[in-house]
C-alpha cells in the first residue's frame, strides 16, 4: 500500500523512419505522467463511494418497486372485496324492488316507493361496473408494473415470490 499501488501506466512510443537508408532515424520515448501523491487514493475512494451509493439506490429502488407492487395487489383485494359486497347488496334490492313491486300491485305502497327501490338498484349496479373497470385498470397496471404480456389475478397475500423477476 505505499507509492508502488500510486504509480501512473507508463506510455511507450517507438517510431521507425527510414530505415533502408543511410541515416538510421528512429526513435523511442517512454513517457509517464506524475501526479500528486495521494491522487490515486483519492480517486479509489470516489469510485468506492460511487459504487456505494449507487448500491443504495439501486435497494432503494427495489423497495420502492416491491412496495408499488405491493400496493397495487392490495388495491384489487380491496375492490375483490368490494365487488363481492356490491353483489350482496344487488341481490338484496333485487328482492326489495321485487316486494315493492307486489305491494304496489296490492296497493299497499305508491309508486314513489318502488321508484326509489329501483334507482338504489341501478345505483349499486353502477357501482359494480365502475368496481369491475377499476379491477381491470389494476391488473392492468400490474401487467406493466411487471412487465409481462398475460394478466395474472392475484390471489391470496402478497408475498415476495409474486414477483417473477428478481429485483
Amino acid at each position: 500500500k505505499g507509492t508502488a499501488g500510486e504509480m501512473p501506466r507508463t506510455r511507450g512510443i517507438a517510431e521507425l523512419g527510414q530505415t533502408n537508408s543511410v541515416n538510421f532515424d528512429s526513435r523511442l520515448s517512454i513517457g509517464q505522467t506524475f501526479l500528486p501523491f495521494g491522487f490515486a487514493e483519492a480517486q479509489r475512494n470516489l469510485l468506492q463511494s460511487n459504487v456505494f451509493l449507487f448500491e443504495k439506490n439501486l435497494h432503494l429502488r427495489q423497495a420502492e418497486l416491491r412496495l408499488l407492487i405491493r400496493n397495487v395487489f392490495n388495491d384489487y383485494h380491496f375492490q375483490e372485496a368490494r365487488l363481492k359486497h356490491l353483489w350482496r347488496i344487488d341481490s338484496l334490492y333485487t328482492v326489495v324492488v321485487s316486494m315493492a313491486a307486489k305491494r304496489l300491485q296490492v296497493g299497499e305502497t305508491n309508486k314513489l316507493e318502488s321508484a326509489g327501490f329501483r334507482q338504489q338498484q341501478l345505483l349499486g349496479k353502477q357501482q359494480i361496473t365502475a368496481c369491475e373497470m377499476q379491477m381491470q385498470r389494476l391488473l392492468v397496471q400490474l401487467k406493466v408494473i411487471l412487465r409481462t404480456d398475460e394478466l395474472r389475478k392475484p390471489s391470496g397475500k402478497f408475498e415476495e415470490n409474486f414477483v417473477p423477476f428478481v429485483l
